[in-house]
């Protein structure tokens, strides 16, 4: 079990599950403050994108376990490709703030705005693959 007191508000926190205080990685973002980061990425893992549900536009979050190019496919509730976001050739690390990470503006690939509805981001980067549910709200 591991417990963590006097968290402050406003800010997000990703705590790696039996990690502790010195390994892994511990990573902070105060609202209007510098991410700061302590060990090394040793997994790839995408993280749920923000806001959600969504109007008109999102972050996706992800972390980098080796340097590889990266793209974000996203798909419509019945399995249709929405569009392609390629990120291009990534260095190993966090990229959870706006400046950092994917950036989406709710659009198809022909430009036009999407409907409300539920929505589907996958992931590639290298051999990683993950996927993670949205919502968007007109």
């Amino acid at each position: 079990i591991q417990s963590f007191t006097n968290v402050s508000a406003n800010q997000v926190i990703t705590i790696t599950e039996g990690a502790g205080i010195t390994e892994g990685l511990n990573a902070v973002q105060p609202q209007g403050k510098q991410l700061s980061t302590w060990g090394k990425v040793r997994n790839s893992r995408l993280l749920q994108n923000y806001p959600n549900p969504f109007n008109p536009e999102t972050w996706i979050p992800f972390h980098l376990g080796d340097a590889d190019s990266v793209s974000i496919k996203l798909y419509d509730a019945t399995g249709g490709l929405v569009r392609t976001l390629d990120l291009g050739y990534r260095d190993a690390g966090v990229y959870v703030s706006r400046s950092k990470a994917a950036y989406w503006d709710g659009k198809n690939e022909a430009g036009e705005q999407v409907s409300s509805g539920i929505y589907f981001y996958t992931i590639q980067a290298g051999e990683f693959t993950a996927t993670k549910k949205m919502v968007v709200a007109r």
